[in-house]
């Protein structure tokens, strides 16, 4: 009988563990989001400006600052 190995459960289950590049990526398209949302009432300079703010905001965030 063969042995499974934990990496072969998780390529058949389709878990993957969570990287650091994966949380920043998660945070800063996240903070994003939320930065252009908050600027949509104020035009597509708004929206630009706010997703500014939110990807750095996000960047930070993930770096632990």
């Amino acid at each position: 009988m063969k042995t499974i190995e934990t990496t072969e459960l998780n390529l058949i289950s389709g878990a993957e563990a969570p990287t650091q590049a994966m949380d920043m990526t998660i945070a800063v398209t996240t903070a994003t989001s939320a930065g252009a949302i908050a600027g949509a009432p104020f035009g597509p300079i708004g929206i630009a400006i706010g997703s500014a703010i939110g990807a750095a905001t996000g960047a930070l965030s993930s770096l632990g600052w």
